[in-house]
């Protein structure tokens, strides 16, 4: 009998936008399926969650979005959890880490650090924009990173993970104005001592009595023997997320990595003032074994960084038992990331296939050490091969057979008592290798499968059948086929116990008597569908955002990036401000074949009367955001002057061109229309020339009849936004 309570957490999604189904491989679903299992094998076991809801991308994220930074956490944070409950995940409790119970423990924790000895202060360098005349704490600044060239982003790298200081991130850029005016100044800061923390509390011991994952270990151990590093756990620049409560730093706010491990207590207890359970029966007791899961960028802040706050705080709080580290899901070459645009998320996921389809495959190719293609042929494979013809065909034939031959005296089944429940629960206690458990339960449906091919129970017992001779072998040939039923029955309740944790929609409407197919085939054209419009296939162009190159002080798009960007003629046949904003105007644009509404932040450069009957640039496939309760289908396209005078804003216009004209650099090149986030724009450099044109990568862009200018002279060298 299992004697320890069992505390599941997954890595707090970070929700500055709507969760792509990396997210989900890499963290929540595993979490979700071993939860599911061990409540099937009877274990006292919650399952905590929720959103990571402090940081810079917040603030970066509302700012574009044109709302309070508060409005727009919770409105994702709301969001995100509906999208999570329909694919089937299932919590015991989903919080979020702005909530009080979470600001009063980060608040005790501090406090215990500083007095315990393990936090100073330290003057360190920071990113200042001298346009913006700010400090750019975290994700206000992109640049490259100096090991492995990839996209930094704030403290870590997206592509190498590793954790980045100011004098790593390369070519800095200040994601406010886009501009590279930035220096670093000295700015004074509160240290976290991890040396001190992790030699005094003997952090050694633990980590080498833990029964990791060799994965996740190497990890730990990597960061380990190159010397570990105090960490800044304050931030200034940004107003958003808990303040820290000590003299003199009462503007900063924590390092989102400070409270965001802490939120699993903090959402702990969030649950434990609703069902009434005490938060030291779950966090300071050795009588309960903690289970997290997260991505492979993660495992630092989790297997270092949070036991040295835990165990520098208070001796009493449980350290985790069983780290999962997964690797990436790749789309092409590139792992799915929000910020950049590359991936599927599960709001379309969700539209394109059923949660179980996806629930399944991303269980089945499961990163445990290693990076995973994803590609939609691939994925197309093993939901045909494995999900319908090896398990869903099998149950839905025998429940046929048994129905049509009026099988009605069928036996209990005990799952317990079967060699698959044991050997489940052996993986589950021991590496925990949830993809091998899908495995063992396909092969299963094979033996299964061929057990059924070989006794085939569908032949008849009618002595006027060509496989009976007399009534007598009829007679003989009815009950073996009957008990052949009756054992294919057994093996499908087991297997449908046993895999229910992996595709419980499907598992629940077998349970509710539905006799038809579980599922149906993705066809070759709806594959092709999919390829077309998501644009996942391997062997097309892959585009990374902002590229950056040691040698050159501008960012070095790849040759594709342009060829995402629908641009199009439209002329704008009214304008008029937005009553409570000082910066926006709403547009109403004829494009020839359509008409659009379009929201731009430009009333401050522009009155109504000037736009009016002006044929503009604009980019058409972006995708669409509300602001001020307008909904905004695009976005004009404006040239601006390094120093950001106002007078130097210009729109770019054409003079004979007909409304829905394509912008283009060469004709011939590849146009790809699928909708884009913001992001996906930036990484495109668009500058004008001295002869007041557009040129991207030294080419003018033009449409079939004339080159694109500026409506207003503005300086060489002046930025496209």
């Amino acid at each position: 009998m299992y004697n320890k309570k069992i505390l599941i957490t997954s890595a707090l999604p970070y929700i500055h936008g709507i969760l792509h189904i990396g997210n989900l491989v890499g963290s929540l679903l595993p979490a979700d399926v071993y939860y599911k299992y061990m409540k099937l094998l009877n274990r006292d076991v919650i399952f905590i969650c929720g959103s990571d809801s402090h940081g810079t991308m917040f603030e970066v994220s509302a700012k574009k979005a044109g709302i309070p930074t508060a409005d727009y956490v919770y409105d994702m944070h709301e969001k995100n959890k509906k999208i999570l409950e329909c694919f089937g995940l299932e919590f015991t409790y989903y919080g979020i880490t702005n909530s009080e119970n979470n600001k009063k423990i980060t608040y005790e924790i501090f406090k215990k650090l500083d007095k315990n000895g393990y936090i100073f202060e330290k003057n360190s360098e920071m990113f200042y924009c001298e346009d913006c005349k700010l400090y750019l704490a975290d994700r206000w600044v992109e640049g490259k990173c100096a090991h492995c060239g990839g996209l930094a982003r704030g403290d870590q790298c997206d592509d190498c993970t590793k954790i980045l200081d100011t004098n790593e991130i390369l070519n800095p850029i200040c994601i406010h104005c886009g501009r590279k005016n930035i220096t670093r100044k000295k700015l004074k800061n509160l240290y976290l001592d991890l040396p001190k923390i992790w030699a005094h509390k003997k952090l050694d011991v633990w980590l080498n009595s833990n029964k990791m994952d060799s994965f996740p270990l190497a990890v730990t151990k990597g960061y380990l023997n190159k010397g570990l590093k105090a960490r800044a756990i304050s931030r200034s620049g940004t107003n958003w997320g808990f303040h820290i409560p000590k003299q003199g730093f009462e503007e900063q706010v924590f390092y989102v990595w400070f409270d965001a491990p802490i939120g699993y207590v903090g959402i702990t207890k969030d649950w434990c003032d609703i069902s009434g359970e005490k938060l030291e029966n779950w966090w300071k007791t050795n009588k309960v074994k903690l289970v997290q899961f997260l991505g492979k960028d993660n495992i630092f802040f989790h297997s270092i960084f949070f036991p040295c706050i835990l165990k520098g705080a208070d001796e009493n709080y449980n350290l985790v038992n069983k780290l999962k580290g997964y690797a990436f899901l790749l789309g092409g070459k590139t792992k799915f990331s929000k910020s950049r645009g590359v991936g599927l998320n599960n709001e379309v996921a969700l539209e394109t296939f059923p949660a179980d389809y996806w629930r399944f495959y991303l269980i089945y190719k499961l990163p445990e050490k290693t990076d995973t293609l994803f590609s939609w042929e691939d994925f197309q494979r093993i939901i045909n091969k494995e999900l319908i013809d090896n398990f869903g065909n099998l149950v839905h034939r025998v429940k046929t057979l048994i129905k049509t031959k009026n099988i009605i005296d069928l036996p209990q089944v005990n799952i317990e008592k079967s060699t698959l429940y044991e050997k489940i629960k052996n993986n589950l206690d021991n590496e925990l290798l949830l993809s091998k458990v899908l495995k063992d339960i396909l092969n299963e449906c094979a033996e299964a499968n061929k057990f059924m091919q070989d006794k085939a129970p569908w032949k008849s017992g009618d002595s006027n059948d060509k496989f009976t001779q007399s009534k007598k072998e009829g007679s003989l040939r009815e009950a073996k086929n009957k008990e052949v039923l009756k054992e294919l029955y057994i093996k499908i309740q087991i297997i449908s116990k046993l895999i229910s944790p992996i595709i419980p929609n499907a598992i629940k409407r077998l349970e509710s008597g539905e006799n038809k197919p579980l599922f149906e085939k993705i066809t070759d054209e709806k594959i092709k569908e999919q390829i077309k419009k998501f644009d996942l296939d391997d062997d097309k162009p892959k585009e990374q955002i902002k590229k950056f190159d040691l040698d050159d002080d501008k960012p070095k798009e790849q040759i594709n990036n342009f060829s995402k960007l629908d641009l199009k003629i439209g002329e704008i046949i009214f304008a008029e401000p937005i009553l409570d904003s000082d910066k926006l105007l709403v547009l109403q644009v004829d494009f020839g074949s359509e008409k659009r509404q379009i929201v731009s932040g430009i009333r401050a450069h522009y009155s109504p009367s000037q736009l009016i009957g002006k044929k503009a640039v604009f980019l058409t496939n972006l995708k669409p955001r509300t602001l001020k309760g307008f909904e905004s289908q695009g976005m004009i396209l404006i040239a601006e002057k390094r120093d950001g005078l106002a007078q130097k804003w210009s729109i770019l216009i054409v003079e004979t061109s007909e409304k829905g004209s394509a912008v283009f650099v060469e004709p011939t090149e590849l146009k790809l229309h699928s909708e884009i986030e913001f992001s996906d724009f930036q990484a495109v450099n668009l500058v004008v020339n001295k002869k007041g044109e557009v040129i991207y990568n030294n080419k003018p862009l033009t449409t079939k009849n004339e080159k694109i200018k500026t409506d207003r002279k503005v300086e060489s060298g002046a930025q496209i936004y």
